[in-house]
């Protein structure tokens, strides 16, 4: 079963590649690649091995937040989605963020100390 998602993921990848340089980046090839990887792990929640369905329906999930939001900002704000998925292209590029996330939920008010408990300390 595996085999049979590691070749559709393959595929995925030809068809809809990660966008690796930040300066050529656009929302068009973000949202290809979340809905093409997200309807991939949609399928595989629930015809792919039962040790994997959180893992896949997380994916899957996550994958639909990405696509419908470059989505709707780019019906809604077309001037600024592509500035967007060049600062997700750098942002993963350089690997910070982790840092950005912490920031980002404390701003929103999200107590990330509390949520880690022991772990932060």
């Amino acid at each position: 079963m595996a085999d049979k998602f590691d070749e559709m993921f393959a595929r995925a990848n030809k068809a809809a590649p990660y966008p690796r340089d930040p300066e050529t980046a656009t929302a068009q090839a973000w949202i290809r690649r979340a809905a093409a990887y997200g309807a991939i792990h949609a399928v595989a929640t629930f015809d792919g091995p039962d040790k994997d369905y959180k893992a896949n329906l997380r994916e899957a999930v996550n994958c639909y937040e990405v696509a419908r939001l470059l989505r709707a900002l780019v019906e809604h704000a077309p001037e600024h989605a592509d500035e967007v998925a060049r600062d997700i292209t750098s942002a993963l590029d350089d690997g910070a963020i982790g840092e950005t996330l912490w920031e980002w939920a404390t701003d929103a008010g999200v107590d990330m100390d509390a949520l880690m408990g022991d772990e932060n300390d």
